[in-house]
């Protein structure tokens, strides 16, 4: 499903083709991966460290309530399942990331669910508000934050080396959600974008590539310097529509039927 998000006052169409999915963004700053320091290795890393009983195929009971409440987002990320193409990872953060710091996942999209809590995701593309039980996509590459509002927050974090999009069997013809879609369009929340930030100075930008390895690069600009954009790939949050009345529905036909079939509905026709 391509659905194009469009902020503030974008150039003129550009004589340019592109293969999938694109984003046309206006910086303030001619330069927009300028950087004022050479990187360096990052800090902390997320490369997946599991015990040698996961070796072997068998099943497992996961406790993740058991997991503390610690640090930001990032620092309390725990990988507990990861393969080739995705891994799973539970964040139970207590505070905002630290000011002025930001991240960037260099190899996968991600997907948070919240479980619990509320903040705000600031990206290039805008500012995103997050409550619970809502499903928030970060297209790989995208710099971005996480602040909390309130004191404590609950992840579930999906990553994957594919695109997040819609499960082909719940678009139309034309690309568009049916109504036996999860989410529809009319559902999906985008970012609003506030005012360019023209700041100098020193931001770092910790990027997670190579399997979990983390690199801080050092821009000497703002990196939400975004005056304007026309992208179909901005972050998002949405929000599972109940099925309930689906169910409801299903059984009130079934009851019809059975009605219909009776030899009392039969004798009085």
């Amino acid at each position: 499903m391509a659905m194009i998000v469009r902020k503030g006052t974008v150039p003129s169409t550009p004589h340019t083709e592109f293969s999938g999915a694109w984003s046309r963004k206006l910086h303030v700053r001619f330069y927009p991966t300028e950087q004022v320091k050479a990187p360096t290795k990052g800090d902390f890393d997320l490369v997946p460290e599991f015990p040698p009983e996961a070796d072997v195929l068998q099943p497992y009971h996961i406790f993740t309530g058991r997991i503390p409440f610690e640090g930001h987002a990032l620092s309390s990320r725990k990988p507990l399942v990861h393969g080739p193409r995705t891994s799973i990872s539970v964040s139970k953060p207590i505070e905002s990331m630290p000011k002025d710091t930001f991240f960037r996942n260099g190899e996968r999209h991600e997907v948070y669910f919240v479980q619990e809590g509320e903040g705000i995701v600031r990206s290039e593309y805008g500012d995103l508000k997050f409550r619970k039980d809502v499903y928030v996509a970060i297209p790989k590459g995208t710099t971005y934050r996480v602040d909390l509002t309130s004191p404590r927050a609950w992840f579930l974090i999906i990553e994957s080396i594919y695109p997040i999009n819609f499960a082909p069997h719940y678009l139309n013809r034309e690309g568009q959600a049916t109504l036996m879609s999860p989410v529809v369009e009319t559902e999906i929340e985008t970012p609003e974008l506030p005012p360019f930030r023209d700041e100098r100075g020193e931001f770092p930008i910790d990027v997670k590539h190579g399997g979990g390895k983390i690199t801080r690069i050092t821009l000497g600009h703002h990196p939400f310097d975004l005056r304007s954009s026309s992208t179909s790939r901005a972050i998002t949050a949405s929000r599972e529509r109940s099925t309930r009345p689906r169910r409801c529905t299903r059984r009130f036909s079934q009851a019809t039927s059975r009605r219909a079939a009776s030899p009392s509905a039969r004798s009085s026709r």
